[in-house]
């Protein structure tokens, strides 16, 4: 009875969180020895990563589970290079070296410059937290990040004056936007410009993950509770 329960819970689950729910993508080089395969900063246990190594039309998303889905990504204005992270130290040289050391990337030598990343087909209203890497190969390469579509306050990975890539440090190598909707039409969409102290901004990677909403927090407790009651009254009784 017990396995039960937990297969009423587990099946609640499954039909109550949002279609489309995780996505992974690796950005890099075509001659990127190998793109990036496991978890990251985004929570959730799915280990498969898109991996786009040139600009162009529409690329279809892979889920973190390996599931084909509708959801496009779209860049613009981007370039791409393999760094090889030869200044990286600790887990981002080892475990997420090939997240890590290679990139799309905007701007060139002394002129600034912007890109687009586009997302399409997404479930219209649902919200999302989104992760975005940005380290580069050397200091100042950073991205700014805004928000076009439900716009939101600016996000930059700074990269100032540090040459101690050696771990993920939120406002350094990555920045997180968080609580963001896909519009009615389900695009979400983000502008990336050069920082300003190297005229290079940098995409690793990002991840995009959905956030139930409370109601579905609810609905889940309701059937846990459904399943709980349902097996107490099938429980045999026990006569002294």
């Amino acid at each position: 009875m017990k396995r039960f329960l937990a297969c009423v819970a587990f099946g609640a689950a499954t039909a109550l969180l949002p279609a489309q729910s995780a996505f992974n993508v690796d950005f890099g080089s075509p001659d990127t020895p190998a793109h990036f395969s496991g978890t990251a900063l985004a929570p959730g246990s799915g280990t498969i990563w898109t991996n786009i190594t040139a600009t162009g039309g529409p690329v279809s998303l892979l889920d973190t589970q390996g599931n084909a889905s509708a959801v496009t990504l779209q860049l613009s204005g981007f370039s791409f290079w393999y760094g090889g992270g030869s200044y990286s130290g600790g887990p981002l040289a080892t475990t997420y070296a090939n997240l890590m050391f290679d990139y799309a990337y905007v701007g060139i030598a002394g002129i600034q410059g912007t890109g687009t990343v586009r997302f399409e087909n997404l479930n219209p209203g649902t919200t999302y937290n989104l992760h975005l890497y940005s380290q580069g190969d050397s200091i100042d390469q950073g991205g700014r990040f805004t928000l076009t579509t439900y716009g939101a306050a600016d996000q930059t990975a700074l990269n100032i004056g540090t040459s101690d890539f050696s771990a993920f440090s939120e406002g350094n190598n990555f920045v997180v936007f968080r609580n963001v909707r896909a519009d009615s039409s389900g695009v979400l969409q983000l502008q990336i410009a050069s920082n300003l102290l190297s005229s290079y901004g940098a995409l690793n990677g990002l991840q995009l993950t959905a956030v139930p909403e409370p109601s579905t927090y609810a609905a889940l407790a309701g059937a846990a509770a459904l399943g709980f009651a349902f097996w107490r009254r099938r429980r045999p009784s026990r006569t002294a």
